[in-house]
Formats: structure tokens, sequence, C-alpha cells
């Protein structure tokens, strides 16, 4: 039903700041189906209790669980074939003026007259025309602190909330039903007010693996292969709204967004989007950027 009512959700113009109780809490259904079932899902993606998630706002759910295939189809994606990153190592590799300094983080920036001055962790100053902050919200706010220029972004950006979540890669099931018969390609279980996934792979030879969330678990898996952690943006509807702060503010005297905090729906695709649409207003005729983008169509 989430599914189905998601793709509807878009076909509305849902506004972004509704959260996701609002337009489920109507549904005719118990409430521990709501709360086990539907809320479950995005408690399980965005790495928080099931009261929270369905604080969410719901057209960002939507975004991730709707689907325009037709009824009884596989929903069908498409991937680079080395991933995204491949993408920006092969823009990196063009580059001819460019000065690159991976591991060297931004400490804070200030104003120089007319122009913006970048301290890095060297301690090295960087004094340009315009700078373009694709890092988490926190991560900008730190950078702002000493440009009182941007006080109004800077709280903008405090309303951005972020979640810590581990995933492994196992060869146990252990998190699943002991009954094979009820185990999906995609199993959420709800305990202690959390929903906790396990995504199943099942190949060619007979052999299974399991992709697992392991925060908020009481053991880990006895054949763990790998294990990876990272932060996720938690879409509540103060989100969106802060971000429509950060768009009236995109560009004045040189100062830019881009990434995860100018995008609706949080992917590698929407922040390469971002990004391009940061390059059209700083450079609109250049000619590497007509290469990279198709044209935009006029507007009848």
């Amino acid at each position: 039903m989430l599914v189905r009512e998601a793709v509807d959700w878009i076909a509305q113009d849902l506004d972004w700041a509704t959260p996701l109780r609002d337009v489920v809490e109507p549904w005719p259904l118990p409430a521990a189906v709501k709360e086990n079932l539907v809320y479950a899902l995005p408690s399980s993606l965005w790495a928080c209790d099931l009261s929270r998630a369905s604080t969410l706002s719901a057209r960002a759910t939507a975004a991730v669980f709707a689907s325009d295939a037709p009824a009884g189809t596989t929903p069908t994606t498409q991937t680079l074939r080395e991933g995204m990153q491949d993408v920006a190592h092969r823009l990196a590799a063009r580059l001819n003026t460019a000065d690159l300094r991976p591991g060297t983080a931004l400490r804070h920036i200030r104003r120089v007259g007319d122009r913006l001055a970048m301290i890095d962790s060297r301690g090295d100053t960087h004094t340009v025309d315009a700078i373009v902050l694709a890092v988490s919200a926190d991560a900008a706010a730190e950078a702002l602190r000493d440009l009182p220029e941007a006080d109004v972004a800077r709280r903008a950006l405090c309303a951005y909330r972020y979640a810590d979540i581990a995933h492994g890669v196992h060869l146990d099931p252990c998190y699943l039903c002991p009954d094979s018969l009820y185990r999906s390609t995609t199993n959420v279980t709800v305990d202690g007010g959390r929903a906790l996934s396990t995504v199943r792979r099942r190949f060619d030879d007979g052999g299974e693996a399991f992709v697992s969330r392991l925060d908020h678990r009481e053991s880990l898996p006895r054949r763990l292969l790998a294990r990876a952690g990272f932060r996720t943006l938690l879409p509540f509807p103060a989100t969106f709204a802060a971000q429509g702060r950060l768009r009236e503010l995109q560009g004045h005297r040189g100062l830019y967004f881009a990434g995860h905090v100018m995008t609706q729906v949080s992917t590698q695709e929407s922040a390469v989007v971002s990004a391009v649409d940061v390059a059209r207003a700083l450079a609109p005729d250049s000619p590497r950027l007509a290469a990279l983008t198709p044209p935009r169509k006029a507007t009848p």
C-alpha cells in the first residue's frame, strides 16, 4: 500500500514538508499494521525509530519506494559499469587549471575584500572569487563560522539531521526467520521500536549472501565478510524548509552549495545534478559544460 500511495503523492506533487504520518494515519489500517509494516520500511532505511520515521517527509519516502513500473513487472534501473565515482575520476583526469588536494580538509572561510579565502587543514590560504561547498551540512556550517554574512545560511544548515548506519555482508542467515518459506529478498525485523533490514542475495550456484544493518543488533554474524559505516541524512520536513532558504541564498557574494544539502532526493545522481546546476550558474557559456550536458529545452 505504501508503494502504491507513494506513486500518487508524486503525481499530486505532495508538499515535501508533509510528514508521513499525516497521510498514513487516515488509512483504514490497524495501528499495529501502520507501525510494524508501513513505518518499518522508512525506519529501516533511515536508521531512526518507528516514532521518528512517522515524522519523515512523506514525499521523500515516496521518492525512494515509488515505482512507475506497470503492475506485475519489475522496476528497472541503470547503473554505470564502474560506479558513480568513475565520473569524478574521468572529469578530474581532464582538468587543466584545477589544484586538487585530496585528503585536505577545509577549516574555515573568511572574506578578503570582494573575494573569499579558504583556509585548509594545512594552514594554507586559497583566495578565490567563488566557493562551492559540497560537504555535509554540519561541516559547511562549521566552515562558515567566521563569515558573518553567512549567518542565515548557517542557521539553515543547522536544521539538517543525520544518523549513523552500519552495514555488513555475511554468509550466515542469522537475522532471518529459521523457516526459509518466510524469507524474502528484503526482510525487515521490528524489535524494540526499531526496524532493521536484511537483504538476501541468491546466486546461480545455490549460494547465498546477506547484507544487513548491524547497528542496534544484540550480536553480530559469525561469518561476517565486510563491514562499513556511514552517515545518512534524515529527510525531515524541516530539512526541506531549510533547503528552500539555501536556494534563496545560492550564489550570494560568491557562495554556492551543492551535494545532498541541495537535493530533495539524496543520491549520487542527484548530487551530480546539483553540481551541474552550480556550473551553469558560474559558467553558462562554457564549452566544456555544453559537451557534458544536454541543452535545456526552451520554455514555450
